[in-house]
């Protein structure tokens, strides 16, 4: 962050949570970045409970109507999946509402990440969560209406136009250090999200692959909309980097 720039600029991160635990968390790790780097970013965190998959939207737009600029970058991280576990019918189409949502307020070249674990819903009644989320994202975008578009997966941002596959199961393993565990491997789903146009201009610069990796415990990848499973070795682009 530092060869781009950020050092001398002014940094505000909004934060909404329903966990008081988890806002002193981000606030010790921003602090933490100041110091080791020198910088002086600003959080700002607001605590909030999300009564229901009905009311998210509103209490969202509550928050907002407070803030008059756009963001440069939103996240959702490990979310969505609460409400599908609570009350898996009442949620349905909760990816597309946000999506739609919040694509007001992102900047002409912000970028949006949904992120969420991969946990089947309702003890696997249901589909599994990165399943939702493709479902619900993958219409969504097709729509003309919608003013996003994928980045990431790459195979998705080239081919989900005219893709008909369901629920397709996209996974990302990450090992992370703890207190409790070194390299304790971490499984979650995501999408890079923004403007349509922008996402032209940066898929552009991508190399024509053919093929790409979408999930790494039982290794996939997806070809020109179709999902195949990784039977050999192979030297196969990885669906989650823009090179």
């Amino acid at each position: 962050m530092i060869n781009l720039g950020f050092k001398e600029k002014t940094v505000e991160i909004f934060t909404i949570e329903g966990n008081k635990i988890a806002i002193d968390y981000q606030r010790k790790f921003v602090n933490r970045f100041n110091e080791e780097y020198e910088t002086d970013f600003n959080l700002y965190s607001t605590e909030i409970k999300f009564t229901s998959s009905k009311t998210m939207l509103s209490q969202l737009s509550e928050y907002l109507q407070k803030h008059s600029s756009k963001f440069d970058i939103i996240t959702s991280f490990k979310f969505f999946s609460e409400f599908y576990n609570a009350n898996y019918e009442s949620s349905q189409g909760l990816f597309t509402l946000f999506a739609d949502f919040i694509s007001n307020y992102i900047e002409k070249n912000g970028i949006i990440l949904i992120l969420d674990i991969l946990n089947p819903n309702t003890g696997r009644t249901h589909p599994y969560t990165t399943q939702i989320m493709s479902n619900e994202l993958n219409a969504f975008l097709k729509k003309d209406t919608a003013k996003l578009n994928y980045i990431i997966p790459v195979c998705c941002a080239k081919w989900n136009s005219k893709c008909r596959t369901s629920h397709c199961y996209i996974e990302r393993k990450f090992e992370v250090r703890h207190t409790r565990k070194i390299n304790d491997p971490s499984k979650v789903c995501y999408r890079v999200l923004v403007d349509k146009e922008f996402s032209k201009q940066i898929l552009a610069t991508l190399p024509n692959r053919k093929q790409y990796m979408i999930t790494h415990t039982n290794p996939q990848f997806c070809e020109d909309t179709i999902v195949y499973r990784l039977t050999e070795n192979a030297n196969i682009a990885d669906g989650f980097k823009l090179n």
